[in-house]
């Protein structure tokens, strides 16, 4: 039940205390996520502010701020597993691999320190502070499974007379392709510190690692077929074969 008070009577609960802990991590990798990917993407915009909101809220005593940051960390996970899932399938982009991860973490202990405080449960033994370092942990580990993943990642080469294609600023470079009939070699150099992939429908599909060069090759017949970047639909091109 609310009160009134003063921001000094709020009662600092440990499990507050790690909720805080939680939004404030899940704020700066949105804000990296948003920096690295040097777009502005309004479903991270508005988490932020909601985010940013709650923490301020939970500044003045009650449950309603709990409640609140409850449901919105709660939906932020829900609403980016479809995004965050497969990217962490590709660790061979580390930096997103890593901040991917590290978000989800600060998502989930977010709802947990929610849920332990809304239950009104005293936290046994330091338990928040040994969350807070467990997922402090995992985050660590994730980054260097991705900086080693990455590292390890070589570039291809290319082949003589294979189509030159780069992905840059969240744009291919050059929108049109020309090419005989027969075996194809695309090579496609990404420059930006995100994943994407080259997908032309029912005859290739290939990840694109950040930061890294790859040969993509495939069979195509005489025709026009339009390239695309599935994981930013806005990213297209046209590749005409005759």
């Amino acid at each position: 039940m609310e009160h009134n008070g003063t921001q000094s009577d709020v009662p600092q609960s440990s499990w507050r205390g790690l909720l805080k802990w939680g939004v404030v991590a899940t704020i700066a990798m949105f804000v990296i996520i948003l920096v690295v990917a040097m777009q502005v993407i309004p479903p991270l915009i508005i988490g932020i502010v909601l985010l940013a909101g709650g923490l301020w809220w939970l500044r003045r005593p009650g449950r309603r701020s709990v409640i609140f940051l409850a449901v919105v960390t709660t939906l932020l996970l829900l609403t980016n597993l479809p995004f965050a899932l497969p990217a962490m399938a590709h660790p061979d982009s580390g930096l997103e691999f890593a901040v991917t991860g590290a978000t989800l973490v600060a998502l989930v202990i977010s709802i947990i320190a929610a849920a332990a405080e809304l239950r009104s449960r005293r936290a046994p033994g330091g338990t928040p502070r040994r969350i807070a370092m467990a997922g402090s942990a995992v985050v660590v580990v994730l980054a260097v499974i991705g900086a080693v993943a990455a590292v390890s990642r070589e570039n291809d080469t290319a082949d003589a007379g294979d189509l030159a294609l780069a992905a840059k600023s969240f744009e291919w470079t050059v929108e049109t392709l020309t090419a005989k009939p027969g075996q194809l070699g695309v090579f496609i150099d990404n420059k930006d510190a995100t994943r994407h992939d080259f997908k032309i429908k029912d005859v290739v599909h290939a990840d694109l690692p950040a930061s890294k060069k790859t040969r993509v090759t495939f069979d195509a017949p005489a025709g026009s077929y339009e390239f695309i970047c599935t994981l930013h639909p806005e990213m297209k091109g046209t590749l005409t074969v005759g």
